[in-house]
């Protein structure tokens, strides 16, 4: 997101739920109907408007696009063996774990990038406020029902969800900061809510 503009980056982040099928119909064999393509294209085609309607700028650089295309890709390995794992764990084990390994990954790239930043960081409940509301809610809580939904919904339905962020964060941007919702954003949440009801229609579940 340094190298890229904020448009850019949640248009190519919006279609992981394009790639995340075809992962699952390759890997697990699992049976996608037309219907849930369809939704997923209705939903993506929400997330433009909505973007559209903050934001039409393009600029990019090479290696920001790169870079975003391999978090697609990691989204997609992710959520496949999340699936996996699914089958033997139960969430809470995972994204314990998931956390744990994390914590081993990023402590060592902690203090060999960042130690001259964090030596003069003043630490106060101001500074750990933010950081305790990302544990709970953006390395805990939003893992953890991802894990559930992956777990009874599957791969493709549960991804689809992820379109949702745009249109939660015009609602938020509404009521904390009075951004009013134009008529194309609302046309964009109206799609992506719709897409998302099409996509969890189907006559038969997928199986592995």
């Amino acid at each position: 997101m340094q190298y890229v503009s904020p448009t850019l980056g949640a248009l190519i982040i919006s279609t992981i739920p394009l790639f995340v099928p075809i992962a699952d119909i390759i890997i697990f064999k699992s049976r996608i109907t037309v219907m849930n393509y369809i939704g997923i294209l209705i939903s993506i085609s929400g997330v433009i408007f909505v973007v559209f309607s903050t934001n039409s700028d393009f600029s990019a650089s090479m290696m920001g696009i790169a870079w975003l295309f391999l978090s697609v890709i990691a989204a997609i390995v992710y959520t496949s063996i999340l699936y996996k794992l699914s089958d033997k764990y139960q969430p809470i084990s995972i994204v314990a774990y998931q956390n744990l390994i994390g914590i081993l990954y990023f402590m060592p790239l902690l203090f060999l990038t960042e130690y001259s930043h964090l030596v003069q960081v003043q630490f106060s409940f101001e500074v750990f406020k933010p950081l305790i509301q990302l544990v709970i809610f953006g390395s805990i809580l939003a893992f953890l029902f991802y894990s559930y939904s992956v777990k009874h919904l599957g791969m493709t339905k549960s991804t689809i969800f992820t379109n949702l962020i745009p249109v939660f964060t015009a609602v938020f941007a509404l009521f904390m900061h009075g951004s009013p919702i134009t008529l194309f954003k609302g046309l964009g949440i109206t799609l992506v809510i719709g897409g998302l009801l099409t996509s969890q229609f189907s006559k038969k579940t997928s199986t592995n």
